[in-house]
């Protein structure tokens, strides 16, 4: 199964449908938050991205994205794919990304790793 493959200490984005097998975690962020603040702490940085984005290490997404695929298309070049099934894609964030994932997702796009 796909998310066997993310380790246990990993900070890690995931689809909503995907969450209830992942949050024996301490730091998991249901999608597209961080990225793109949705239901987040008070409300008051809703669809902001967040500081802490930028310490995800995973995504479990399901393959055809519908929910807030812009937020996807800006940052995927700072990913790979680790794993992959009939309903999820684990991806990977590529050590030394080198634009600030912010940054990246306001300008709608992502630099890949140098």
């Amino acid at each position: 199964q796909v998310r066997k493959k993310v380790p246990s200490n990993a900070v890690i984005a995931t689809y909503y449908s995907f969450a209830p097998h992942l949050t024996h975690r301490e730091r998991i962020y249901m999608w597209p938050t961080p990225f793109h603040a949705s239901n987040w702490n008070v409300f008051k940085q809703e669809g902001e991205c967040l500081p802490i984005a930028n310490d995800v290490q995973y995504l479990m997404l399901p393959p055809d994205l519908g929910d807030n695929a812009d937020v996807f298309d800006s940052i995927q070049r700072q990913f790979h794919v680790v794993a992959k099934s009939s309903n999820a894609v684990l991806y990977k964030r590529i050590p030394g990304s080198s634009t600030d994932i912010c940054t990246a997702v306001r300008n709608g796009t992502a630099d890949a790793a140098p």
